[in-house]
């Protein structure tokens, strides 16, 4: 009787824990459903070398900020990167790839952004060539994420340089890297 009784306690555990876990995912945090969407974008990269993820929520927190939930996966192929760094330097504002998972704020509605192959093309003047292999990349990674949750910039009004601001330095290259990096720090 005693290894009954040990028996339908444990079941009685068991489905209880099932049961829990069941109810907790519909009500999940917003918080959850955004690191969730991100191991999305994590699995569905993982062939290439990730460069740094960064949470702005956590790193805004840390200042007493509040933003929404969002994080973004740098990641590359230095390969391609190189290559296309070769035709335009400023490319390289575009590189390496990113992926934002992000919540819109104030909801539990969950979305992806990333910067597409189109958007380089149009900002850089590149011809179909120059961005195929970005573009096999890009898109072999976002094929993997729910598309319905996938936000597609509209690229229409995108032309050469978008942007891009250029300013004319009064300085050398040695004291306008200086002056640059001072600011950003």
């Amino acid at each position: 009787m005693k290894k009954f009784l040990y028996t339908l306690l444990l079941a009685s555990i068991v489905i209880s824990c099932k049961h829990e876990v069941k109810e907790k995912l519909p009500n999940s945090s917003i918080l959850e459903k955004l690191d969730r969407a991100h191991l999305k974008v994590e699995k569905s990269s993982i062939q290439y070398r990730e460069v740094v993820q960064l949470d702005h929520h956590q790193m805004a927190e840390v200042y007493g900020v509040y933003t929404p939930p969002a994080i973004v996966s740098l990641f590359s192929n230095d390969t391609i990167v190189s290559n296309l760094i070769k035709i335009d330097q400023l490319i390289g504002l575009d590189m390496p790839f990113k992926v934002l998972a992000y919540s819109e704020p104030d909801t539990l509605k969950l979305s992806y952004a990333y910067t597409s192959a189109k958007f380089i093309q149009k900002r850089h003047h590149l011809s179909d060539i120059d961005i195929v292999e970005y573009g096999r990349a890009i898109d072999g990674i976002v094929v993997q994420l729910p598309q319905k949750l996938i936000s597609h910039t509209p690229v229409s009004s995108v032309d050469s340089g978008f942007g891009i601001v250029r300013v004319l330095s009064n300085f050398d290259y040695d004291v306008t890297l200086l002056k640059i990096r001072a600011m950003v720090k």
